[in-house]
Formats: C-alpha cells, structure tokens, sequence
C-alpha cells in the first residue's frame, strides 16, 4: 500500500471518529440525564459552600445563550423551616477564557424570593454554618467571591423575626463577596 494512501485514511478516521465523538457529546449535554447530573454538581457544591441543606426541583439549560434556570429553590439552615426560597433563579454565563476556565456571570434574575431569618436574644439565627474545611481555624471560609453584570430580584420578601419586608432590586456591575469566619462563627460580606 502506498504511504500516501495510508496517511489519507488515517486523517479521514480521526476526521471521522472527532465528528462522531462531536455529534455524540452535543447529544449527551442535551438530554434529562446531563441536566439531572449538572443538578447535583450545583446542590452539592452549594451544599458544601453554604454547609446547609439544599432542594432544587428542575434545572434547564439553553446552551445557545448560556442561561441556567433552576425552578423550586430551597435553603435549610439551622433549625426546621427554610431559610430561604425562590420560585425561579436565572443565571446568565459569559465565557471570559476556556482555557483558563475562567467565566463571569452577565445576570441573575431571581424570582419571588423569600428570606426567613430568625435572630434570638442570645445573637442565635438559623444561617447554616459551613463545615470546618482543612483551612486553619481563625481563616474565613469564602462561600462566594463573584462580579454579576445586572442583577434582578423581583417580588420578594423578607421576614426577620416577626417583621415582614419586601424585597426588590434592580442593580448592575455588582460585586458581592461572602464569608463565613471559623473561629468566631459569624458571617462576613461585602458589596
């Protein structure tokens, strides 16, 4: 067989075999199975950043614009209700570099959200406490550090203690930055 036939065949298999792996991992990402894994990569990382119970009913995702719709919110904290629900959250993706895995968030819509945070007279509330990671005990424990474009909360409301408040916003090129502080057991943030 001549050399040059060989090499021919040979780039038309990996030609061949890159299509069908192309093909094949595009169908993959848009099926339930993919959507129902990506859900719980999202519960368990803000299950381990938040150290709180997190539900979560359905998850889309449209590849074509990069937003991720999460439907059916919930965070559990210490004590036995929620500390925090949401109807609906948009999370709009912007890809800054692949090869830096290096992404931004260009929005964030959250839909009737509702905060329930309880204070009692000894300084008690029933925010999660993150696990004690391998961090030495007087490090803060970043549970999240991120630049958001526009940020939309609409129809809220938070309840501290027995006062109700509402709660709408509309803000853009927001940087927000949450920390829970090991040793003297308190959160930590800034905007």
């Amino acid at each position: 067989m001549n050399w040059k036939k060989i090499i021919r065949w040979a780039v038309l298999l990996v030609l061949g075999l890159t299509v069908i792996l192309f093909v094949a991992a595009y169908t993959f990402v848009h099926t339930t199975a993919f959507d129902r894994w990506v859900l719980a990569k999202v519960i368990e990382q803000v299950q381990d950043s938040t150290g709180g119970r997190v539900e979560i009913q359905s998850i889309v995702v449209d590849w074509k614009s990069l937003d991720v719709d999460l439907y059916g919110l919930g965070l559990y904290g210490a004590g036995s209700g929620p500390l925090f629900r949401a109807d609906h959250l948009r999370v709009g993706v912007k890809i800054v570099s692949l090869l830096r895995r290096k992404f931004d968030l260009a929005e964030v819509i959250l839909d009737r959200p509702v905060v329930y945070l309880l204070v009692d007279a000894q300084g008690n509330t029933n925010m999660p406490r993150p696990a004690r990671g391998g961090k030495s005990s007087n490090s803060a424990n970043t549970i999240f550090d991120m630049a958001i474009g526009h940020v939309s909360v609409n129809s809220g409301q938070i309840y501290y203690n027995d006062k109700e408040l509402p709660l709408t916003a509309e803000l853009n090129n927001v940087h927000a930055e949450i920390a829970y502080r090991l040793l003297s057991s308190e959160y930590k943030g800034s905007v």
